[in-house]
């Protein structure tokens, strides 16, 4: 189960940092976004129930997440270099 989630968040990473495109991709981005920044924790499957489930700080992550954003998006990476496994382990404590 545990792997389940955490697929589910750096699905998540992977849209916001620009790292997967698809046809829906403007959209899938914003639900992304919207996701992550949903402060509801009681929710099966919010991104503050999963981040709990797998024993994070939501609040963490989401820093994590929006620095890595930051700083990225400063350098002129678009995200497609990182290597599949890697987002997590960057974003993750």
């Amino acid at each position: 189960e545990s792997e389940l989630w955490l697929a589910v968040l750096e699905d998540a990473f992977d849209l916001i940092l620009g790292r997967v495109w698809c046809a829906r991709h403007p959209k899938a981005k914003a639900e992304a976004y919207r996701w992550i920044m949903d402060l509801d924790d009681q929710q099966l499957g919010s991104f503050s129930w999963v981040c709990t489930f797998l024993r994070l700080e939501p609040t963490v992550v989401r820093r994590r997440l929006f620095s890595m954003v930051r700083k990225r998006s400063a350098a002129g990476h678009n995200g497609h270099e990182l290597i599949p496994g890697e987002l997590v382990s960057e974003v993750l404590p």
